[in-house]
């Protein structure tokens, strides 16, 4: 997120909005122990069928989990921001 001045709250949300996913991204490579390519390796798995017809998960649990707290705790981030975006107009 930009740092200086924004001109205006058009610009405070622009930046929100394109900043978020690359810091979610961010946050969940490093929780999970995972570099930036991996991530978007893992983004494109899916779940499959093995031979036995049993689910091969294309994330752990433990994996899940992490992004999951990862989305909240950015859930109530990005929320915090738009309340003191809408509070300076």
């Amino acid at each position: 997120m930009r740092r200086s001045k924004y001109k205006n709250c058009l610009d405070q949300y622009h930046c929100l909005f394109t900043d978020t996913p690359i810091l979610f991204r961010d946050r969940v490579a490093k929780e999970c122990g995972w570099s930036i390519p991996t991530y978007y390796r893992k983004m494109r798995l899916r779940d499959k069928l093995n031979a036995d017809g049993q689910v091969d998960p294309a994330l752990s649990n433990a994996e899940k989990d992490m992004i999951k707290r990862v989305a909240k705790e950015m859930k109530g981030w990005f929320g915090g921001r738009l309340d003191r975006i809408a509070g300076k107009e």
